[in-house]
């Protein structure tokens, strides 16, 4: 019993054996710049982004973006400017986002009184799909707007769906 069981393990640990390659070279994104649409994110229901990637390493990757959008406000027309920097953990074609932005949009009332700037903070936290040498990304995240007006103070969970193209 204790001779085969010898022979067995001899024989199966000689074979050797290979299992998925892990090793798949990480490179730098060719292209640095983007232009990003995004539905819902840091810029309340819609947003038009443009993205810089500031530092290009292989693993990690900076990127710092400026937005535009939005929103009605009492029948009113009220811009909405963003920025935000991000940072990218990169695994191939997949990367991790981290980052955090400032939202700031001006509500005046209809009543003709003089309205305001208001400030909010959006961490991001999510997944992007872009290829090193890719035109297309894709984003996905969670990007809860933190309320900075005294008054309030609030939390509100909020996400983001971009696409864009880089060039």
């Amino acid at each position: 019993m204790m001779k085969r069981l010898l022979f067995s393990v001899l024989i199966f640990s000689s074979f050797q054996s290979y299992g998925q390659d892990n090793t798949l070279p990480i490179k730098k994104f060719q292209y640095l710049n983007s232009a990003q649409f995004e539905l819902g994110g840091g810029g309340g229901a819609y947003s038009f982004n443009y993205e810089h990637i500031i530092l290009n390493k292989l693993k990690f990757k900076t990127a710092a973006q400026f937005g535009i959008s939005h929103l009605i406000y009492e029948s009113n027309f009220s811009p909405v400017l963003r920025i935000e920097a991000t940072e990218i953990m990169s695994f191939n074609k997949h990367h991790i986002e981290v980052g955090l932005g400032v939202t700031s949009y001006y509500l005046k009332p209809s009543t003709g009184t003089v309205g305001n700037w208001y400030t909010d903070i959006v961490p991001r936290a999510g997944y992007r799909y872009q290829k090193p040498n890719g035109r297309f990304l894709f984003r996905i995240g969670f990007t809860p707007f933190i309320d900075t007006k005294e008054s309030s103070n609030q939390f509100q969970s909020w996400g983001g769906l971009s696409f864009g193209y880089t060039f």
